[in-house]
């Protein structure tokens, strides 16, 4: 039966978050993101490196809890917003 609820954001720091639905505990999870500024007000973050952040944070989140992926009952995703300007 699931017991785990997984949460990504992908803001510069790429925070993961397990909670676990039967202990009621967090295991909060983070590895930064580069942040690329190829000229003046402008961002990127490479792809590759946010997936790799984010498995890695994921794994380890599921080693601390042992958790199984048929454990996961949902994943909730954000993105990067704090870079978005309006004028």
């Amino acid at each position: 039966m699931p017991k785990y609820i997984a949460a990504i954001d992908q803001a510069p720091p790429a925070p993961a978050v397990f909670y676990s639905t039967t202990a009621g505990t967090f295991s909060p999870r983070t590895r930064r993101n580069q942040q690329i500024y190829p000229r003046l007000g402008w961002v990127e973050h490479n792809a590759l490196e946010i997936w790799e952040h984010t498995q890695h944070v994921i794994r380890g989140a599921q080693k601390k809890f042992s958790a199984a992926v048929s454990e996961i009952a949902a994943i909730g995703v954000t993105d990067q917003r704090e870079t978005t300007t309006s004028r």
